[in-house]
């Protein structure tokens, strides 16, 4: 705020009370306007720039023209303003640390680069305005939030660099081209041809914003809703791109991602809509394969084709058959194999395979069997000390048993199942035995044929006595 003194004005010698406006900008107030003085003080203080003019002091009614006019007991170092305010009264302004006058064909500043002692600017709150053709073009601010900004096309603007492209369009009118923000790159080769020069526009498109080469379509465009195109402008997922793409580090979704091409991941040449080459796929699941009952699926056509794998000691690798999503091939961890156990909950599940390698329950058909047994075979039923019943026996066994010797009862089988190895034991044992009887009975019959054939020839020699 300014404040208003009694000044003293010398003119050719003589003292006039008159009125004066001086800024307490931290410089002397009691300070005098003199009017006269030689060329030398002009030129010291530069106060020259009113000669010849008239100049009204407030209480004279007659203009009286003075050679200079200069203002004395100043403090302080530094050019002053000396500003004529709206009300006619003269002010002195803060210092201008200008040298001389501003030249709009170059200017030699002193100081240093980082610290020049002269500048451009305002040394007031007032923005600086560009005009081209009495209109406004550029604006740097000097108050608001964020002084310092730079705006295009806009007298508000809200970033560092703020461009507004105004333009009025119709159906039948050109496109507009003007838009956005273009860098060009031009580079010369002295010793080769050089190169066309890069250049790029960034500008808004529609209701999003472009990437683009100068009339061509858009390389990259993000929609309003912040879906990313590389090769279209109408994404309606959040990275969409039309045509090859290519990464040659680690790649990470944590959303859907659609591809309707193939993707090639070690290779450049997928012959598949997937294909790894040089490396492993890993599944792990929903929850990260880390829990008891966790599950890592990979499906193949619908949810009942499917590979799983199932975290745990009751888990395994699941094959899906061609029937319901439960009937499956299941392989334990212990290297058990169960085929359709799906009508078994999981215990009876896990304790048949921990006793069994292959549980299949249903038929099951083969065009050969073959099975590596343990422990003895039956030859030793041919050996001499091996205690044969005999046939008495035998019969007052199977008559109180119901089934032979060593043989497992229908009731224990039923129970228990069919061990095919021991049963093939079993009734091998059984075979050999029954060979042994066979040949017991072919020694007894033919003992008897013996007997027959001699009682026959001594009734042959009776009938001949007899006769004669």
């Amino acid at each position: 705020m300014s404040e208003k003194h009694s000044m003293h004005f010398i003119i050719k010698g003589a003292i006039i009370s008159a009125i004066l406006f001086i800024s307490n900008a931290g410089f002397t107030q009691n300070a005098k306007v003199v009017v006269g003085g030689n060329s030398t003080a002009r030129d010291t203080l530069k106060a020259n720039v009113i000669s010849g003019l008239s100049l009204k002091i407030t209480g004279s009614t007659t203009p009286a023209t003075f050679d200079s006019v200069k203002v004395t007991g100043l403090s302080g170092t530094g050019n002053r303003t000396l500003i004529v305010g709206s009300d006619g009264n003269l002010k002195v302004g803060n210092p201008v640390p200008l040298s001389g006058p501003w030249n709009d064909f170059g200017n030699t500043l002193t100081g240093t680069p980082t610290n020049p002692l002269e500048w451009f600017g305002s040394i007031n709150t007032f923005d600086i305005i560009f005009k081209t053709d009495n209109t406004e073009r550029m604006r740097i601010t000097s108050t608001g939030d964020h002084p310092g900004n730079v705006g295009i096309g806009t007298i508000a603007p809200e970033k560092k660099l703020h461009v507004v492209t105004t333009h009025t369009t119709c159906i039948n009118c050109p496109s507009a081209t003007h838009e956005g923000i273009r860098l060009e790159e031009q580079t010369t080769y002295t010793d080769a041809q050089s190169p066309p020069p890069s250049v790029w526009d960034l500008q808004p498109l529609g209701s999003g914003f472009a990437i683009k080469k100068p009339n061509e379509n858009p390389k990259i465009f993000i929609s309003d809703a912040g879906n990313i195109g590389i090769g279209t402008t109408g994404p309606t997922n959040k990275l969409e791109v039309l045509g090859t793409g290519k990464f040659t580090g680690d790649l990470h979704m944590i959303a859907d991602a659609f591809v309707t091409g193939s993707v090639g991941i070690g290779t450049t040449t997928p012959s598949e809509k997937l294909q790894v080459n040089s490396g492993n796929v890993l599944i792990k699941g929903t929850n990260n394969f880390q829990a008891d009952g966790d599950e890592a699926v990979l499906y193949l056509g619908d949810n009942n084709h499917f590979v799983k794998s199932v975290f745990g000691a009751d888990g395994g690798l699941m094959f899906g058959t061609f029937q319901a999503p439960q009937a499956f091939i299941l392989m334990q961890g212990n290297g058990s194999l169960g085929i359709g156990l799906s009508g078994m909950s999981q215990a009876q599940r896990t304790a048949t395979l921990n006793e069994y390698k292959l549980a299949v329950l249903g038929k099951v058909v083969a065009q050969e069997y073959v099975a590596k047994l343990s422990g003895a075979w039956p030859d030793y039923v041919f050996n001499k000390n091996y205690k044969l019943k005999d046939l008495e026996e035998l019969e007052k066994f199977v008559k109180a048993e119901n089934h032979l010797p060593g043989i497992p009862n229908a009731k224990e089988m039923e129970k228990n199942g069919v061990s095919l190895s021991e049963m093939s034991k079993l009734q091998m044992e059984k075979i050999e035995e029954l060979t042994l009887y066979m040949i017991q009975v072919n020694k007894s019959v033919n003992q008897m044929n013996k007997e027959i054939e001699n009682l026959k020839a001594e009734n042959a020699k009776l009938k001949n006595a007899v006769t004669k």
